[in-house]
């Protein structure tokens, strides 16, 4: 086979391989994400295969082409093949076309072809197309590079070094042009044929790889877009629904807040008017003594005495109610006599009241760690809870005790009276229709019970009566009590039977 056959066969593969990638190219990544710049490097690898086929690599060309071919349309796709390319690859970029800079460079290059054209010398066009084809191949390589380093893309490196490739090989033929014509089948020829091909494949194929290098990454960036928002819409739900429990509970806080004040408005109305009554009555019986005998006198006196000891209880109730409810600190404990306490609480008691009660002690323990005006306030309000609930002839007794089975020690107040209803005996401090005063007693021996740790255990005795416990954990046992365990602690008391029990939450501090 003749060289001339061979290189036109070598040509038209280099052309061929061009064509076929710029369609590979096309109909891999046509789509809407991408589509005009997959249109321009399509167009662009086509038109630059077409021109190298007919061309024949700026060597001379074959004379049955005719002039205009040869002198207008193959410099014409020369320049059309490079800008395309260039406009692709910006336009995947996402940078500005500047169109007017392609516009200025191909008039530039068409006035330089016509220049060429006047010279008798066929290695000036020669030359000048080489020229060209270099200038171009180095800016499509740049341009590609550019995009490897802002995407990160590695494939992009292909399309580079492809180009910078082929733009090395035309540098040496343009020293080899410079010394003799150009001939087909020469080194620099084949040289460049090589590049060519390389160009054809690593460049179209590096391209192909970079456009799905940047479909796959943004599909990644709208999944984790998704993620993202998912999170967001479930961090803002949670958000509402902790908004939503924070205001659930501002309106349980608004509603205790306003039963609180109801009930503290009826703590403090009823003794101070029946204290004024008696007062009343009691001026009354001294202003007229020749009407009154000393033990009416003595009796009007001591019920206003006790209706100011009903004042100083419920005054002393509020102001405990208050500092429970704003406390902040930590309760400050000590160790107090357990007689000394009992003592003290007993000596809060009109002479009434106390020949009515009877303290049993059947424990050898001593002495309790505790705050003991909290602790005095809430035995106090137990018994006289006794005492006013019980009925005008009730008798109560104090019961102090251990419970070896749980470690606690137990102060019960029982009385003989009629007791409580079953519904009254889970929540003191907040039932309806209950007696406010007893509420507010009970609710405070709660309070103060929950801060010790310990339990406030009511229960109805059998066959009548009703029984409160303060049930303390011993310091050498921290534990705390179930409703399950309050109902059998209670059951296994040394007090009469009982039928019915409820404790408070305990919690340890």
């Amino acid at each position: 086979m003749n060289t001339p056959l061979v290189a036109q066969l070598a040509t038209a593969t280099v052309g061929l391989l061009h064509l076929l990638m710029a369609c590979a190219a096309w109909l891999v990544l046509r789509g809407p994400r991408h589509s005009q710049a997959v249109q321009l490097w399509a167009a662009g690898t086509l038109a630059l295969g077409v021109c190298l086929a007919l061309g024949g690599l700026a060597h001379p060309l074959p004379p049955g082409l005719p002039a205009a071919v040869q002198q207008g349309l193959l410099p014409a796709l020369l320049l059309a093949a490079l800008v395309l390319r260039v406009l692709a690859l910006r336009r995947h970029m996402g940078q500005p076309l500047q169109l007017g800079a392609c516009l200025a460079l191909v008039a530039l290059a068409a006035t330089g072809w016509a220049l060429c054209l006047q010279s008798a010398d066929p290695r000036v066009p020669a030359s000048f197309a080489n020229a060209v084809l270099i200038v171009g191949t180095a800016i499509v390589g740049r341009h590609a590079w550019e995009d490897s380093r802002s995407s990160g893309a590695p494939t992009a490196r292909w399309v580079a070094w492809a180009e910078w490739l082929l733009t090395a090989t035309l540098v040496l033929r343009a020293f080899a042009i410079a010394a003799a014509p150009p001939v087909a089948g020469r080194w620099d020829w084949w040289l460049v044929l090589g590049a060519a091909a390389l160009a054809a494949l690593f460049g179209n194929l590096g391209y192909l790889s970079m456009v799905l290098d940047d479909l796959h990454r943004a599909e990644l960036q709208a999944r984790q877009a998704r993620i993202d928002e998912t999170a967001s819409r479930a961090a803002a739900e949670q958000t509402a629904q902790e908004l939503q429990a924070l205001l659930v509970q501002r309106d349980a806080l608004a509603t205790e807040h306003d039963s609180l004040l109801e009930m503290l408005a009826h703590e403090i109305r009823q003794p101070l008017h029946s204290a004024g009554l008696a007062l009343q009555h009691a001026v009354q019986v001294l202003h007229q003594p020749q009407r009154a005998s000393a033990a009416q006198v003595g009796a009007q006196l001591m019920q206003a005495q006790a209706v100011l000891g009903d004042v100083r209880s419920v005054l002393d109730n509020i102001l405990a109610t208050a500092t429970l409810l704003t406390r902040d600190a930590a309760l400050v404990r000590q160790e107090v006599a357990l007689d000394f306490l009992v003592d003290l609480t007993l000596g809060d008691l009109g002479a009434r009241q106390l020949e009515r009660l009877t303290v049993a002690w059947h424990t050898e323990v001593d002495s309790l760690e505790v705050e003991p005006g909290l602790l005095r306030l809430a035995l106090r309000n137990l018994l006289n809870n006794a005492f006013t609930h019980g009925g005008p002839a009730v008798n109560v007794r104090l019961d102090i005790d251990t419970l070896p089975a749980h470690g606690g020690l137990r102060l019960a107040v029982a009385d003989d009276g009629p007791g409580m209803a079953p519904t009254q005996l889970q929540m003191p401090p907040t039932l309806p229709g209950q007696p406010a005063r007893r509420r507010l007693g009970l609710s405070v021996a709660r309070q103060v019970m929950d801060l010790h740790g310990g339990q406030l255990v009511l229960a109805n005795a059998l066959p009548r009566g009703f029984v409160a416990q303060l049930v303390f954990p011993l310091p050498t046992d921290d534990w705390g009590l179930d409703d399950a365990q309050a109902e059998a602690l209670v059951n296994a008391g040394k007090g009469p039977a009982l039928a019915q029990a409820g404790a408070s939450g305990a919690r340890k501090t």
